[in-house]
Formats: structure tokens, C-alpha cells, sequence
């Protein structure tokens, strides 16, 4: 069984993510994450909130964009692909700084305002 996240009225399917969408998942995640804990989301945090979206999703761009969604379906949404990404998290609440999602070796962790476990 999958994953869903619900944007608007519409619940949709989070399957596990190929390696060409993962790669280009998590730059885009760490960014986005960053700018939750923060609390700064502008256009181009959105921009990357859309493109972890469609790489969690396998929606295109354009269809995510077209999507209705509050910041807090955003931000579960975003929690949904971090845990089918392979990123276990507990969320501690929007912009609030916790420990970050466990990343790659080598890499930064992306943060969502969540502490966690790796998956």
C-alpha cells in the first residue's frame, strides 16, 4: 500500500520514487525544508515545494501548480515524500527548529521543522 497526500479535495498517490526524480528531489527538499524551519516561503521556495511535489508524485510541474492547497497540506504533503524518500519524520510543527531529516552522507539534511529517525 502507498502513500497519499491530500491537496485541496484531491487525495493522490506517493509510490516510491525513482532514483531520477530522488536526485532531483532533495536539493529541492533541503531548500524547501530550510525555508519552513525559517519560516521565509516565497516564490521560490515554492518553486521547490512544486518540484518535490512532482518528483514525489510523479505529477508533472504544471499539474502540481494547478493544484488547490493550504500551508498545512503542504507542509503534510511534504512529510509524506520524506518518509517515502526514505526520510522518517515526526513533525514538531511548522517553522519550529528541530533536528533535521536524515540525509545522505556527505550531504545537508534537509529540514522540515521536524526532528526524526532514519528510515
Amino acid at each position: 500500500m502507498n502513500d497519499t497526500i491530500i491537496l485541496g479535495e484531491q487525495t493522490i498517490e506517493v509510490a516510491p520514487i525513482p532514483l531520477g526524480r530522488l536526485k532531483k528531489l532533495l536539493p529541492a527538499f533541503n531548500r524547501a525544508g530550510m525555508a519552513f524551519k525559517n519560516g521565509r516561503l516565497d516564490e521560490v521556495v515554492f518553486d521547490d515545494i512544486v518540484l518535490v511535489l512532482s518528483a514525489g508524485t510523479g505529477l508533472t510541474v504544471t499539474e502540481v501548480e494547478e493544484l488547490p492547497a493550504t500551508i498545512e497540506q503542504l507542509s503534510a504533503a511534504l512529510e509524506v515524500v520524506a518518509k517515502v524518500a526514505g526520510l522518517e519524520t515526526k513533525v514538531t510543527g511548522l517553522g519550529e527548529a528541530g533536528a533535521s531529516l536524515a540525509a545522505m552522507p556527505g550531504t545537508q539534511a534537509p529540514t522540515l521543522g521536524a526532528s526524526s529517525t532514519p528510515g
